[in-house]
Order: C-alpha cells, then structure tokens, then sequence
C-alpha cells in the first residue's frame, strides 16, 4: 500500500499475488484469477486496446487524399453478412462491387460507431506543400480513375487551380512547424469526438488544473453565526506552492483511494485546499503552543493527533509498541482536558524512537522534497484520513447547494454551501 519493501513472506515466487474473481469470457462462470502473475500485461483506455473496439490503420501509404487501406475495406465488409461473389465477374469488378457495398455501409449507425475507434495514420489536410500529390488524381479522364473511385466526374485545369490557391490560403502546416510543431505531416488522426470521450475519463490533474481548484478570493466561514463570523479573503499569497513538488503523489494518492469521480474529487480538492492554507503549506502553522503539539496537523488533509499518526502508520505496515500507543492516548486525554501539551512532549515517551519522529515530519512534506517518503507521505496520509472515515461514501451521497445572501462592508455577497 506504500513505498514501502514488501516481506519476502508477503510473495509467491518472488511476487505479490492479486486473486480476483472474473467472470470466464468462455463461459460465464466465476473463476479466480492472479491479476500478477507473470505474463499477465496491464493496459489502460490510455493505451486504446482492441478489446475496446480500436484498430490502427497504417496500411495506406501512397500520400493521397484517398483511403485506399485494404485493412479499413475488410475492417467494414467483416462488420456484413458474407455476399456471395457475381458469377463471371472480372477481379476489378469484384472489387468495385466491394467498395460499393462498404461505402453504403459505412452510412450505417453501427459502421459508423465502429469506424469512430479507427486510429488512421495519414497526410493532414492542412499542408501546402504536397498539395499535387495529395490532390492531383481528381484531374484524371474518365476511364483512368484508380478503381476505388467510386465517381467518375474529373476537375477541369482552371476548378483544380482554383482549388489549389483556396486550399493555400487555409493551410498552415510549415508554418506552425516553423513555429516550433515538431509533429510530422503524416500522422495518426483520431475521431475528435471520440478522443475527448476517452480521455475524460482520466483522473490524473495536471499543474494547471490543480491550481484552478484554488479560487482567487474566497467567502470562509470561521464560526456559526451568519454573516458576523463570515471572513472575505485574497488567496493569492503563495497560493498553490505546494503543487508543483507533490501533483504526481497527489494524484496517485487519489488513483490509489478510489477518489475517482467528479463528486469525490471535488470533495476531496476542497477539504484540502483549505486545510493546507490553499496549497500553500502542509504543516498546520502557528501551531506550536497547541494542545496537541507536536501531534500537529500535516499532509494535505491534516493528519492530526497522536492516535491518527498510530493508525497510519499501522496501515503503511509499520510495528509500533502497543505500550507507546497506549501512553499516547492516556497522554492525549490529559493534554485535552489540562488544553496543556506539556502532557505529549517526545521526551516523555522513551518507546518512540528517532524514525518514528521523522515519520511524523515526513507526513508535513517538505519544501524541497529529497526521498520518495518525503513525497508519499503527505499525501497518502491524506488518503488514508479520507478513506478512515468512510468519505467517499459522503462524497457519493450528493447534498443540495444553498446559497445565503450577505453584506459585507457594504457589499453584497452570496456564500453558497453543501452540506
């Protein structure tokens, strides 16, 4: 579940076994499967398997304007019941035929969803240069078009040139590669509808999209009464430093607990923005003379008090005395009601030993991080706080947003809250 080596007695065969029950694709019933076994190959939608219905077409390259794939051909005739082939037909008129029946098949709903997952490597459409060679078989007579012609009309010397000087004034291609585009004319193109389709399913945040779940000023409640405890606030002060040193951790953290939807990750993104001074720190600050000190908040969700740092790092597998975890608590209970954290200072506690410190540091991250702990740490504590107190289930349950109109400094303002 970490970083962490794993015992040699955790292994099969120098391996950690992962058993799920499947449905058997042969038939139907329920088996077990070691998802690690050696052998076994992981894809993702990422990688466009042709399980999901995608095909890579690659087998075109004369550098025209037409599809003359016989991959994409057979690709559309298998989707058809067979059609016997015409007595006496000629091989070219055998293929024409065939042609014919894709392209009235590529009409077809069913055709046209399949096609939408072809993955085809071919010129853009945008580049001046090979404009000939791309276009010059439409100025062919009759009789000399190539045989998946399916139209017989020709372009007149003055409609292709018109052509051209049309096409010209549209294209781009040099000129964005001057610019710096380092994508070779001939290209795989996707279905663009489709393409966004995928990739919407993609969890992983980028820096921009992180910094974007930090508003710019902020409306925050800082105790129960409205408006009168209702603070207006910039955040724009080292808002976001955090993100650049931890996105990566960050976003494994939410891959590994299962903060995977819209829902959970805004619930997530918006507990944490705010318990870390809007990504700013991941240490809570000025808290020192707390009665929970040094047991202070740390991570990106503010892992705070003795007994927390106990359970995290009892899940991350580590061993710790159960006589320590039971002087913490006793030492907890009278730092809580004394609001005195002279009760928990390290020093007291002869079983917690200098690692076990530096564990707790790791979970406030750093601002320059220098091992894998230092980076795991603040944020896969955040995971597992979350994933302690059942929060994707809060997160799934979807509350209804009110919005409470106020006044301050003579201002209108409208604090808008789920809860």
């Amino acid at each position: 579940l970490g970083p962490d080596a794993l015992a040699a007695r955790d292994q099969y065969r120098g391996r950690v076994p992962h058993i799920r029950a499947i449905t058997s694709p042969l038939d139907g019933s329920t088996v077990y499967v070691d998802l690690n076994a050696a052998g076994v190959q992981v894809h993702s939608d990422a990688d466009f398997p042709d399980w999901q219905g995608w095909a890579f077409i690659d087998d075109d390259t004369d550098g025209n304007s037409r599809c003359d794939s016989a991959r994409l051909l057979q690709l559309v005739l298998d989707e058809l019941p067979p059609e016997p082939p015409v007595p006496g037909a000629t091989p070219e008129a055998q293929r024409r035929q065939r042609l014919i029946r894709a392209h009235i098949a590529a009409q077809m709903d069913p055709i046209r969803q399949r096609l939408s997952r072809c993955i085809v490597k071919m010129p853009t459409e945008w580049a001046r240069e090979d404009f000939d060679q791309r276009w010059g078989w439409i100025k062919s007579g009759e009789g000399e078009l190539p045989p998946n012609v399916l139209w017989s009309n020709c372009f007149t010397p003055e409609a292709y040139d018109k052509l051209k000087r049309h096409h010209a004034a549209l294209s781009f291609w040099e000129d964005a590669q001057a610019d710096g585009l380092t994508l070779d004319k001939t290209h795989y193109h996707f279905h663009p509808a489709v393409f966004v389709e995928v990739f919407r399913k993609c969890g992983w945040l980028s820096e921009s999209e992180l910094k974007q779940a930090v508003p710019a000023r902020v409306l925050r409640g800082i105790g129960p009464g409205i408006p009168s405890d209702i603070r207006y606030e910039s955040t724009r002060r080292e808002s976001g430093k955090l993100i650049a040193e931890y996105r990566n951790e960050l976003n494994k953290a939410l891959r590994k607990y299962s903060i995977n939807t819209p829902a959970r990750m805004a619930a997530f993104l918006g507990n944490s923005v705010q318990e870390t001074a809007w990504f700013r720190v991941a240490i809570e600050e000025g808290s020192n003379t707390n009665w929970y000190a040094p047991w202070l908040g740390r991570g990106f969700l503010q892992l705070t008090h003795a007994g927390n740092y106990v359970r995290y790092w009892r899940w991350r597998g580590r061993v710790i005395p159960k006589s320590l975890e039971s002087r913490l608590s006793e030492a907890s209970r009278a730092a809580d009601a004394a609001k005195n954290n002279s009760f928990l200072q390290d020093e007291r506690f002869t079983e917690l030993t200098l690692e076990m410190i530096a564990w707790r540091n790791q979970v406030g991250g750093a601002e320059r991080p220098e091992t894998e702990e230092d980076r795991v740490s603040p944020t896969d504590s955040a995971g597992f706080y979350w994933l302690m107190n059942g929060a994707n289930k809060e997160a799934d349950s979807l509350a209804a947003n009110t919005r409470r109109p106020f006044t301050i400094n003579a201002h209108s303002h409208d604090l808008r809250r789920n809860v």
